[in-house]
């Protein structure tokens, strides 16, 4: 039989060899309940390109201890990790969130909100270069305040912050914005 007809009971007791033998082209097939029977510490031994096959619906239903699991690679992998659950936005690391390889352009002001301030100034500049209009406009003080100059030099639409985000910049983040004429 295909593997996503397995119970529950059968998932949980899948060897991390027995996981590594799906193919990755049958994960996307594997709903969120499937996912969250394989035990974490096994679920954070899945290759990349399995993750990167998951449903939105799949990583939309991912239980937190399940995203606690997720490497750095498997995070970079992922197609879709805008479909994460904000509760499980709210638990990525600094070192997840700054692995993720999707375009920032898909996250939503809540979604980015979602981090913690920790993790959110732990993106990359290359990712925070990818927050566009939509998402800046709803970035709340907490979020734009941790921000680094370098970070906010590559955001080119920084006229979108609301006058909140505007007002909890500090002197620091303004000067790393200024332009300096000879």
């Amino acid at each position: 039989g295909s593997p996503q007809s397995l119970s529950a009971t059968a998932v949980s007791a899948l060897s991390a060899a027995q996981l590594a033998a799906i193919p990755a082209a049958k994960w996307g097939s594997m709903g969120a309940a499937w996912l969250n029977a394989v035990p974490p510490a096994l679920f954070a031994t899945l290759a990349g390109t399995s993750v990167a096959k998951f449903s939105n619906a799949a990583v939309a239903g991912l239980d937190l201890p399940h995203v606690a699991a997720l490497t750095t690679t498997q995070m970079a992998a992922m197609a879709n990790p805008q479909s994460l659950s904000l509760a499980a936005v709210a638990t990525l690391t600094p070192a997840q969130a700054s692995a993720i390889t999707t375009d920032l352009y898909w996250m939503s002001a809540s979604w980015l909100n979602a981090l913690s301030p920790a993790t959110f100034a732990a993106l990359t500049p290359a990712q925070t270069a990818r927050i566009f209009q939509p998402a800046m406009s709803g970035l709340d003080a907490a979020h734009v305040s941790v921000l680094t100059g370098a970070q906010l030099k590559t955001m080119w639409c920084l006229d979108a912050l609301n006058p909140a985000a505007i007002a909890a910049l500090s002197a620091t983040q303004v000067a790393a914005l200024s332009v300096k004429f000879k």
